[in-house]
């Protein structure tokens, strides 16, 4: 019965008028300029929105710019901030800290890199989030740039409770305020590594309510506009189309080659610039025109402004968190299980099964053995739905493995999930003791895979 009624699942499912997708979009392939369209799972997103917390974001302000106070690369107050920053990030138990250590100016100084690491050992790429915690000798730096680090960490710590698909690195640059000199030596090892930065995003001040702003721009999304920087666009749209979506963020989107409000030289003095220099995407999170803000470098950068509003900081954190979520492909893992996998074709392994979902866009089906080698088929999702309240259904392809269906049943105290498709062999260890063949269905489908969720 069980064979029957699978059988007319498959024949329904995939004979059902679905077009040939694109090869655009089924291409298993590494998505350099991460399409907007791609990659967003409601759920995950807005649940990782509602993790920001304002009252947190002022926390973490308050211990800068009240507790520590100004924070020159040449003081002790600086090795306290970065002990602070660490002590942050480590504390999300996810999140490796280390110190990136450098000499200025006859001076040993550090930069505080907190590393969440992809979920995926495949994927070496990376996301990088900065924001520097330096100031200059007489301020506090609440807002330049005690906001951005309070960011930082707020979204560190939202973010720390997720797996994804790519390295993300939160990284406070240190020496800012003296010639962008943190920023510049991470960029420097970086590229002597070849390390794979998709984008950086950098957040220098953010809470500044400037009277001169429109209600609904507040905030900037600042973008490399000239010749040959166009990716930089597409991920400021995509940030942008986020923040519409999931946020009430008041953020706009602004050119490097917008000289409306200043010269434009002036959209290099953050540590954004030096991603540019080097060709990598980076993106600038500012306050409307904080070029005119006249609270920073002076002492009268606290906590205590009248028109600093930490709302507006936990807005544009709200945006960085969900815009990093997207891009970084959450990755989600819906069921284990043992059985087998086909790798060649008359070879199989028998191993652990681990079966993920990458945003809304891929499955991927993990299959340990016990010798520890890792195997794994990967398709793009060309169809969602539920099939039936409590079974969730995905239409997937691959240009490697052809079609593939896999089905996770959820129903009182029944949950499991099954693959089928290509590469796929057949267990019989299952509660109903199921195995049928799918080749006199669909040539390019073979077999079931049908494992325990626990």
């Amino acid at each position: 019965m069980c064979i029957i009624f699978l059988s007319a699942f498959l024949v329904s499912t995939i004979t059902s008028g679905v077009a040939e997708p694109e090869c655009s979009e089924i291409k298993v392939t590494k998505i350099r300029f991460l399409d907007s369209d791609l990659f967003v799972q409601h759920d995950v997103l807005e649940t990782i929105v509602s993790q920001i917390n304002e009252t947190r974001f002022k926390w973490f302000n308050s211990i800068l710019a009240n507790n520590i106070g100004p924070r020159p690369y040449n003081s002790t107050s600086n090795v306290q901030a970065a002990e602070f920053i660490a002590a942050e990030l480590n504390a999300t138990r996810s999140i490796s800290a280390t110190y990136q250590w450098f000499t200025y100016a006859g001076v040993k100084i550090a930069n505080v890199i907190g590393v969440l690491p992809s979920a995926n050992p495949n994927n070496q790429s990376k996301i990088v989030v900065g924001a520097h915690f330096d100031t200059v000798s007489n301020s506090s730096g609440a807002d330049d740039n005690g906001s951005g680090t309070a960011l930082l960490l707020e979204v560190a710590r939202a973010l720390s409770q997720f797996k994804f698909n790519c390295t993300i690195e939160f990284v406070a640059f240190n020496a800012e305020e003296v010639g962008l000199v943190g920023s510049s030596y991470y960029v420097q090892q970086a590229s002597q590594a070849g390390e794979d930065i998709l984008l950086m995003i950098n957040i220098d001040m953010c809470i500044w309510n400037n009277p001169t702003a429109p209600p609904h721009e507040k905030l900037w999304i600042v973008y490399q506009g000239t010749v040959p920087y166009e990716n930089c666009e597409r991920f400021a749209d995509t940030t942008l189309n986020i923040s519409y979506t999931y946020t009430t963020a008041p953020i706009q989107k602004i050119s490097s080659t917008n000289d409306t409000y200043v010269p434009v030289y002036d959209w290099n003095r953050s540590d954004h610039a030096n991603f540019w220099v080097t060709g990598i995407p980076a993106l600038w999170i500012f306050e409307f025109n904080g070029f005119q803000n006249t609270y920073i470098h002076t002492p009268a950068d606290s906590v205590n402004v009248e028109s600093y509003n930490f709302t507006l900081g936990a807005q544009a954190a709200q945006v960085v968190a969900a815009t990093i979520a997207k891009l970084a492909q959450t990755r989600i893992l819906l069921g284990t299980g043992w059985g087998w996998m086909r790798i060649e074709p008359a070879k199989h392994v028998w191993g652990s099964a681990e079966l993920y979902k990458i945003g809304e866009t891929q499955i991927v089906l993990v299959m340990i053995t016990y010798e520890g080698e890792e195997h794994s088929r990967a398709w793009c999702v060309i169809r969602y739905q539920y099939w039936q309240t409590y079974i969730q259904t995905y239409l997937c392809y691959s240009e490697e493995w052809g079609h593939a269906i896999v089905r996770i049943f959820d129903w009182r105290w029944r949950r499991s999930w099954s693959c089928l498709g290509r590469g796929v062999a057949d267990y019989h260890g299952c509660p109903w003791s199921l195995s049928c063949s799918a080749s006199g269905i669909r040539s390019s489908l073979e077999r079931i895979l049908f494992l325990p969720y626990y």
